[in-house]
Parts: structure tokens; sequence; C-alpha cells
């Protein structure tokens, strides 16, 4: 991979290397999950869109089963997502969101709330991580994996705290990858 592409990961935090984390990035191409398990040295189960599950085939099924993925229904509170989730970070593992919940490729999507939640819940931390390329993602492009300092929930799990987590995890990450935020 490094190869095909020249990746920079720029580690201005950590990201804990046992224990229950949620990565938490932006998402800007199909190769964003090969791209942040290459930089960061964790075994990461990412949420994946559930149609790469049921509508794209037995190859791509079988290829995202054995990445480690598991289905997430998009635009729904996916309570089978959520418990999976929760079970890995219980056990200990890291779980990769793309919280804004598709492909952005100038990043103006607003992140939805499920990864504040979670962490909510579970007590995991969120380390935020950005990928920066100029353009599309191509061989040869330059890519930059920028990884921020993990942040932790609130010990309040009451749905006001949740939202203002949120706000706080999509500020960090368009901070780290040095963009504006422009939340309430």
């Amino acid at each position: 991979m490094h190869t095909l592409f020249r990746i920079r990961c720029v580690k201005n935090g950590s990201v804990p290397k046992n224990g229950s984390v949620i990565i938490c990035a932006n998402h800007i191409s199909l190769l964003d999950p090969l791209l942040i398990g290459i930089s960061i040295n964790r075994y990461i189960r990412f949420m994946a869109k559930s149609e790469f599950f049921c509508d794209r085939g037995l190859f791509v099924c079988a290829l995202m089963k054995s990445l480690g993925a598991f289905p997430v229904k998009r635009s729904t509170a996916d309570k089978n997502a959520c418990r999976s989730a929760g079970d890995i970070l219980k056990n200990g593992g890291a779980v990769g969101i793309f919280p804004q919940g598709k492909i952005s490729r100038d990043n103006s999507s607003p992140m939805k709330a499920g990864a504040a939640m979670l962490s909510v819940k579970s007590g995991a931390p969120v380390v935020p991580v950005s990928i920066k390329a100029n353009g599309r993602i191509r061989l040869f492009s330059k890519i930059s994996v920028i990884v921020g300092d993990p942040i932790f929930p609130p010990k309040n799990d009451s749905i006001r705290a949740a939202r203002a987590f949120s706000h706080l995890i999509e500020k960090t990450v368009k901070e780290v990858s040095g963009l504006e935020y422009k939340g309430s």
C-alpha cells in the first residue's frame, strides 16, 4: 500500500495501544479503512454500510467480513450495529466509525451523533483522525493521515451531554484536518 500511495501519518496525538477506543474519522474514499489501518498500529473493526454485506455480491461480503467489518444500516438507530460495537469495546477492542455516514470528499457533510453516544455509553475514548488528499485518491496520491489526542467522554450520560460531546468530536476532527468548524 505504501508503494501505491504516498501515505504520511502525522501523530499529533496517540492511540491507546490496548483497551477500548473509538477511531472517529472523516470519510473521503472507500480506501479510508485501509489507510487508517496502515497508519494506526492496532486492529480496528470498522462499521460499514449494510449494502456491502448484501447488495455487492458474495466476494465483497466475504472481503468485508474477513477484514472484521460489521454492518450498519445508515440513517437509522441500528441497534444491532450498536450492540456489535458495544461488544467489541467491552472486550477492549477498537471500533472505527465514519460519523458523516457517507463519503464526503470536501468534508462538508455534518457528523452524526452515533460515535458520541457509543463513547458516552461505553466510556471508551474517541481518537479523532483526519484523512487529507489533494483531490480524489488515485495511485501515487499524496495522502496524510492525521491522528489527534484521545477525547474522553463526559461522565454524565444525558442526551444533552452526548450532543455537546458530538459537537466536540466534530470540531476536533475538523481542527485535526485544519478545517473550520461550522457547527452549533
